[in-house]
């Protein structure tokens, strides 16, 4: 496999799946590296033959990109409570344009909305059964001392 062949297959195997400049940067990397191996003295072919293949390397490199953008959105999240402990602005516009705060105050939005939802239904529901619970409250008062009343001249 020439090294030609080689990039060609690592770009057909990362496009789509990563932005064009990413791939770009990750190409370059193979690029200069065959570069250097073939100016120490190898050959091109026993430096692709050194090297996994073009879709091993492209997985490697989808999931180490992945873990990059864990680690930015990690990053995000520190820089977002450093700022909150040492007392700065918590809702800069830096921090909004980072979805992370976003995402939690959407989240927080939606808890709330079930709660007054949930809170709604329990005071209809405490509305609709207020008086009758009332009037069979009453009535059972009523009646125990009717029968009070009536144990009590049965005894008496």
């Amino acid at each position: 496999m020439t090294q030609n062949e080689f990039l060609s297959e690592l770009e057909a195997c990362l496009q789509g799946k990563l932005e064009d400049d990413v791939i770009s940067r990750h190409l370059d990397s193979y690029r200069q590296y065959i570069g250097e191996q073939v100016s120490g003295g190898s050959t091109e072919e026993a430096v692709i033959d050194s090297l996994q293949s073009p879709q091993l390397i492209a997985k490697t490199i989808l999931s180490s990109e992945e873990v990059k953008e864990e680690k930015e959105k990690e990053s995000v999240f520190s820089r977002i409570l450093n700022r909150s402990r040492n007392g700065d602005a918590f809702f800069s516009m830096d921090t909004l344009q980072n979805g992370p705060v976003l995402e939690k105050i959407a989240l927080v939005v939606v808890v709330l909305i079930a709660i007054l939802v949930v809170l709604t239904l329990f005071s209809a529901f405490v509305r609709i059964l207020f008086w009758p619970v009332v009037i069979v409250s009453v009535f059972c008062v009523i009646w125990e001392f009717v029968k009070n009343g009536q144990n009590n001249r049965r005894q008496g």
